[in-house]
């Protein structure tokens, strides 16, 4: 394990549901684990100020974003399945960096916006 570097904001994700399934990977959260199916299955890009993505996207998806990911500072266009989903700026707070810390204990992990779709 020495080897390999943790990067808790990857610029790709693909997220497969298994046969537990779970609400929460890396960056993104769905409304309702009980309601997703093994084998559903999301991939998230980020690229810029742009993230995609495709895939079994339910509405309500959560994007738990970071100056990691992407620069907070300007408008960000999230597109889902090919529609424009979300175009504009998504506010730092500070109950997004609580929430996040209080789920995961992990500063390095911490969101500091959460935009959901």
């Amino acid at each position: 394990m020495a080897q390999f570097t943790r990067n808790p904001w990857p610029k790709r994700v693909v997220w497969v549901q298994d046969d537990v399934t779970s609400d929460r990977f890396y960056w993104l959260q769905i409304p309702d684990a009980a309601a997703a199916k093994a084998g559903d299955k999301i991939v998230a890009t980020a690229d810029g100020q742009s993230i995609t993505l495709t895939g079994d996207v339910p509405d309500g998806t959560s994007l738990r974003l970071s100056d990691h990911l992407l620069n907070l500072d300007h408008p960000v266009t999230v597109t889902v399945n090919g529609r424009i989903a979300y175009k504009g700026k998504v506010p730092r707070t500070a109950a997004a960096i609580r929430t996040s810390l209080a789920e995961r204990a992990d500063p390095a992990s911490a969101a500091t916006a959460m935009l959901t779709l």
